[in-house]
């Protein structure tokens, strides 16, 4: 009879199978990370939706393009270094298990 790859009887375990495995930290924290990155995809798209709505970025990049490149790795610059500089025990909301 055929296998298909990846199907319930390739015998393989699969990342979902032993997630029941790991300790309840680990998935507590891989949970975190992934809810982080999510958050981050949904304001970084929420941002550029808003800047291409506005009038005032289609200026400037019509206006001066080399300016507005520029201007924009500047910035982008900052929001890496700022976001660098942030302590991680500084997260919102915390977490108030005692």
């Amino acid at each position: 009879e055929p296998v298909e790859a990846g199907g319930a009887d390739s015998g393989d375990a699969r990342a979902a199978d032993e997630a029941a495995f790991w300790d309840p930290i680990v998935r507590e924290r891989i949970r975190k990370t992934y809810l982080y990155f999510a958050g981050d995809i949904a304001l970084i798209g929420a941002a550029a939706v808003a800047a291409s709505r506005t009038r005032l970025m289609g200026v400037l990049a019509r206006v001066s393009p080399l300016a507005f490149g520029i201007g924009c790795l500047v910035a982008s610059t900052g929001c890496y270094y700022l976001i660098v500089s942030t302590p991680y025990e500084n997260t919102i909301p915390k977490d108030r298990k005692s």
